[in-house]
């Protein structure tokens, strides 16, 4: 469940703030599902990793170190990429979700900075692509 909701988002904006308390799960109707996303912001650092371990190359922030273990999660290769594929494109309008909620040219200008530095726009750019 948090590969399928969290990691790749963290991994496409460069989020490497994502500690076991950024993740929270609600007991609703007699089940758990995962608590709607927080704290989301990319890390100004530009570090490429995340602080939870999301694959076999441990927290390195790729697509590939997030799929070698979506086994785990109960997803198969083909599942987590779907997820990818819908995550990169809700991701690749950030901008304009962002100035629609008020969010300041200025302050959108320099998030703009790490969310859409080449490597995470080729990423989301490619899983684009691949689901033409």
């Amino acid at each position: 469940m948090i590969i399928r909701h969290g990691q790749r988002l963290w991994t496409l904006i460069e989020n490497s703030d994502d500690h076991e308390k950024n993740h929270a799960f609600l007991f609703e109707a007699g089940a758990w599902t995962l608590a709607p996303a927080f704290d989301v912001l990319p890390n100004t650092s530009n570090a490429g990793y995340q602080q939870m371990g999301v694959g076999k190359q441990g927290a390195l922030g790729t697509l590939g170190n997030a799929l070698s273990e979506c086994r785990l999660f109960g997803l198969s290769r083909e599942q987590a990429i779907e997820e990818w594929f819908k995550v990169a494109e809700v991701v690749a309008e950030w901008d304009q979700v962002f100035a629609s909620l008020g969010v300041s040219g200025k302050d959108i200008g320099y998030l703009r900075t790490f969310i859409d530095q080449p490597e995470r726009k080729a990423m989301r750019l490619r899983s684009a692509l691949d689901g033409l």
